[in-house]
């Protein structure tokens, strides 16, 4: 298992920043520890480490896994009303890895979970930031823009861990299940993956998605409220 593995650094309210795996001087770092979640309101008992700089993915690796040739990849992306959740819930058991690479010995896979911004912090959509960023008017998805930079990290980098870039599965629960369905939607995803599955993910809800109107309306009521 590599834990707190850096795929991107986060803007607040801009898009995220690709990170090279040779961003590290001497080469190495110790990924033995989970990273920090995404700050958010408690939702249990447990209650993980948060910080916004969060843009960390996990890879679970079978013990049993061939040299010879390259294992599919399953990337999960938690669920949790894109307010809450973490890939570090594997810590009690939630989002473990190891459970599904020990229950699928005829077929080694590896398994890939990531963090991702949530709640207000990824989806204001404001005047202000438009103009900001008017090449890339995007304000109010910085969650997908996320996950496509842990996927672009993922295509790059995960031949080095036994995995293959061109057999890579997204799979989500509820919020998640949504994501990776509407993800094929954004400009840069092509070729990132090649197969989906979506837990609890349907398409007619409408509590996921806001015209620009109302996206702004909301967003600017957060500020109003927040003085």
């Amino acid at each position: 298992m590599f834990h707190r593995i850096q795929y991107a650094k986060e803007n607040r309210w801009e898009p995220p920043i690709d990170l090279a795996s040779d961003m590290f001087s001497n080469g190495s770092f110790q990924a033995i520890v989970f990273g920090p979640c995404y700050p958010q309101r408690n939702t249990g008992i447990y209650i993980p480490l948060q910080d916004e700089q969060c843009l960390y993915l996990n890879i679970f690796t079978p013990s049993n896994k061939s040299n010879e040739s390259l294992l599919p990849v399953l990337v999960w992306i938690h669920g949790g009303g894109l307010t809450s959740g973490c890939s570090s819930q594997s810590i009690p058991i939630l989002y473990n890895g190891t459970n599904i690479i020990a229950n699928s010995p005829q077929q080694p896979i590896i398994i890939v979970t990531i963090n991702y911004r949530l709640g207000v912090l990824a989806d204001m959509y404001l005047t202000e930031l438009i103009k900001e960023k008017s090449e890339w008017p995007t304000a109010g998805n910085y969650n997908f823009l996320d996950i496509l930079s842990a996927l672009r990290w993922i295509n790059i980098n995960i031949r080095d861990y036994g995995g293959n870039p061109n057999n890579v599965l997204l799979f989500g629960e509820s919020s998640g299940g949504k994501s990776v369905v509407d993800i094929g939607a954004l400009k840069g995803s092509s070729n990132l993956y090649q197969h989906i599955i979506s837990q609890s993910g349907g398409f007619s809800s409408s509590i996921f998605y806001s015209n620009k109107t109302s996206a702004m309306q909301r967003s600017n009521t957060i500020v109003e409220q927040m003085n």
